[in-house]
């Protein structure tokens, strides 16, 4: 019978790694590393940064946003709260928001009631004097020229906002107002006229819509998180329309959605969870019945915004 000899020096090595793999116990996965992002404060730092300029309130101006768009103020057109006419520097202050990204991530999305629209833009025009908002004269519209590349301004109509719970509620200026109260559509862009200070926007209904009911879920992998914690949107792809459905009712990490037509679209997510962000989309045409899951990942709420704008 043949021996088998091992020499000293190999046994202990062969001893000592199965003893390292007898007692070598990994623990549980390290938990994640918190962040310092909140979603109230990844929103503000991602809305539409307004523009203010000053302005001869006697004599008018014309002044850029900073989107290019390109606003009018005729002459002696601001009143106090009380109708006197205003003179003097008077403070204006504009906003532009012209795409899918800037409507989310500033919740001035194009919705009527519980009604979506289709946007050939939207702006706000704020003029103020001593910390006052000042009103629009009665034949002085102020007049905003966005620059609206492939934009069909087709039977779009003026439609006035107030902002409130987040958003704002945008609602079709009574008909017979005149020409101080339009829409333009001249190539690329498209003109708003209006003698209503605040949120001004170009705007038409959807033509019949098919509504489907069906269900959104986020998925974030393995780290847990609350319904709350995150947003959740229906963006069109073809329009330039967003949809919010996140407030609708559901459990858990699902967001059950009843308003959205058999369009394609792309469902959008977005939230923190221990303070990072994550955001992701899925690409679909809403089907009732449904369930579409959204895969999120961690990424900055500067790249999420970018991502909404590929959309």
């Amino acid at each position: 019978m043949k021996k088998i000899l091992i020499y000293p020096a190999i046994a202990i090595a062969l001893l000592s790694l199965t003893n390292c793999n007898k007692d070598y116990d990994p623990g549980p996965a390290p938990e994640e590393t918190p962040g310092n992002y909140t979603l109230d404060g990844a929103m503000a730092a991602l809305m539409v940064q307004p523009k203010t300029v000053t302005i001869d309130a006697a004599a008018g101006g014309t002044f850029t946003g900073n989107s290019g768009t390109r606003y009018e103020i005729p002459p002696s057109a601001f009143l106090t709260s009380s109708g006197a006419v205003v003179t003097g520097n008077v403070d204006v202050t504009v906003a532009e928001y012209t795409n899918k990204a800037d409507m989310l991530f500033s919740g001035v999305f194009p919705v009527s009631g519980d009604e979506p629209l289709l946007s050939g833009g939207e702006v706000m025009v704020q003029p103020m004097q001593a910390g006052q908002p000042l009103q629009m004269a009665a034949g002085k519209p102020f007049k905003a020229n966005l620059p609206m590349p492939g934009t069909d301004a087709t039977g779009m109509t003026l439609f006035t906002g107030t902002r409130g719970n987040g958003r704002v509620d945008w609602k079709p200026v009574e008909p017979g107002l005149g020409p101080d109260n339009a829409i333009a559509w001249i190539g690329d862009t498209v003109g708003i006229t209006s003698t209503f200070a605040g949120y001004a926007n170009a705007d038409r209904f959807m033509t019949n819509p098919n509504y489907q009911k069906f269900t959104v879920v986020v998925n974030s992998g393995s780290p847990s998180f609350s319904r709350d914690s995150f947003l959740v949107f229906a963006v069109y792809d073809k329009y330039n329309a967003v949809w919010p459905i996140q407030g609708n009712n559901g459990t858990g990490t699902n967001y059950n959605e009843h308003h959205v037509p058999d369009i394609p679209v792309h469902f959008v997510a977005f939230g923190v969870i221990k303070g990072n962000f994550y955001g992701g989309t899925l690409g679909a045409t809403p089907q009732t019945g449904k369930t579409y899951t959204v895969n999120v990942t961690k990424m900055t709420p500067q790249q999420a915004k970018d991502l909404v704008r590929t959309l």
